[in-house]
């Protein structure tokens, strides 16, 4: 079973630089230094944020600072970055520089710019390779634990169609979701016979939470609520 990871603290940018090359000299921009707060996974204010979005703070080359580990066991902190959720690629600024990790990245931590605040979100690869995705596909992480809820939005998934579904019935997602338990990756959709299908070892429960909370698990954050309370 996959154990959270805590981003340490005593490895600062200098890090960051000795394990980066150079990437497009287009990718330089002012850099946005809000203060960070941090909602990260099963935090009580975390949220599916609308109006935010990682892939279009990337196309205004909005940098905001975020922590990096990597699969060494190093960490970088308080590095500005941005993070290309399509093509699956993480850049950090190193002056008027954008610069790719040559050192293997396994998880980060990025600022996602909210209003006039920034929220930390949280990004991990090395999880089993599923439909179109590999082991190198980067997951946002939603909810932590034992019971993980994932979100996947890189280009390969606007390529998958769900190929159980009859020619006609088939559409390309713009994202899709996972849980990953007991070592395996099972695709869910906002639906509760789906969800209750996909994990009958937890029904149970499922069905106790979301009776007592009267959630919704067609809505954003009624997903994320029982996540959370399964990892109780």
């Amino acid at each position: 079973m996959r154990k959270q990871i805590i981003l340490t603290v005593f490895i600062g940018i200098a890090c960051a630089q000795a394990y980066a090359q150079i990437a497009p000299a287009t990718m330089s921009a002012n850099a946005y230094r809000p203060p960070v707060t941090i909602f990260g996974p099963n935090s009580p204010h975390m949220r599916f944020i609308e109006k935010a979005d990682i892939q279009q703070q990337f196309m205004r080359r909005d940098w905001t600072p975020g922590n990096v580990l990597f699969r060494n066991g190093m960490s970088a902190n308080n590095v500005l970055l941005l993070f290309d959720v399509h093509s699956n690629k993480l850049y950090f600024r190193q002056g008027d520089q954008a610069m790719e990790f040559l050192n293997p990245v396994q998880e980060f931590l990025i600022g996602l710019i909210v209003e006039k605040d920034t929220a930390g979100v949280v990004y991990r690869v090395l999880y089993p390779a599923v439909n179109t995705n590999t082991d190198e596909t980067f997951y946002e992480v939603l909810v932590d634990g034992k019971v993980q809820l994932l979100r996947c939005r890189a280009k390969n998934v606007n390529l998958y169609k769900d190929q159980s579904q009859p020619e006609p019935k088939r559409h390309t997602e713009k994202e899709q979701l996972y849980v990953y338990v007991d070592g395996k990756m099972i695709k869910i959709k906002k639906d509760k016979d789906d969800i209750l299908e996909a994990l009958p070892k937890l029904a149970d429960r499922i069905n106790k939470i979301t009776s007592e909370q009267r959630l919704k698990l067609k809505t954003d954050e009624g997903l994320l609520r029982l996540f959370r309370e399964l990892n109780r």
